[in-house]
């Protein structure tokens, strides 16, 4: 990738360590995280993780002419990042309880989760939260040379049934009713 601004360049690709923001809006922590986009055999599972995507699945030869296009590999990579969807590298996991693989908090970078994904034969990493989720996209989008940095949002909100709105219930006294699939974190 060009960048004229040199600092742009060693800042959103070739850094290999950052700063990662985790928590929610009244506790908020940092620690460090090793990107790793220049370890071993990264590019390799980089690679791999693009053939093994959906879209490649359905169709090989329009995914690899698609691959120039840096939001188009976004949103492939995104997808693939996560394995609840798409049998990707990193499994969510938010219940407090890890058994069989390890609690999110206790990474501290990209590739032992990438050398773990290809070295289980490219089974889902247990297990990541958010951040996690991000900092490998950040791994995997920097090593393809594509400027990436980890953003963390507080006070989040999902839209679960798709009608562009949060939707939260209380009850006439004003207390807060767990209805509906939306959620705000």
């Amino acid at each position: 990738v060009f960048m004229p601004n040199t600092a742009e360049c060693e800042e959103y690709v070739l850094e290999e360590f950052g700063i990662i923001f985790a928590g929610n809006k009244n506790h908020i922590s940092s620690f460090g995280w090793n990107f790793g986009q220049f370890q071993g055999d990264i590019l390799n599972i980089c690679l791999s993780i693009m053939d093994r995507s959906l879209y490649y699945r359905q169709d090989p030869v329009t995914d690899v002419s698609h691959r120039h296009d840096p939001r188009y590999l976004g949103r492939v990579l995104s997808a693939m990042v996560n394995a609840n969807d798409d049998q990707g590298v990193v499994l969510g996991n938010w219940s407090g309880k890890y058994e069989g693989g390890k609690n999110p908090s206790s990474w501290t970078g990209s590739g032992e989760i990438l050398q773990s994904w290809k070295k289980s034969g490219f089974k889902p990493v247990k297990y990541g939260q958010c951040w996690v989720f991000a900092a490998v996209l950040t791994t995997v989008l920097r090593c393809l040379g594509i400027p990436t940095r980890t953003i963390t949002n507080f006070s989040s909100a999902h839209d679960a049934d798709g009608n562009l709105r949060v939707d939260e219930f209380y009850d006439a006294d004003g207390n807060h009713l767990e209805r509906g699939a939306d959620s705000v974190w």
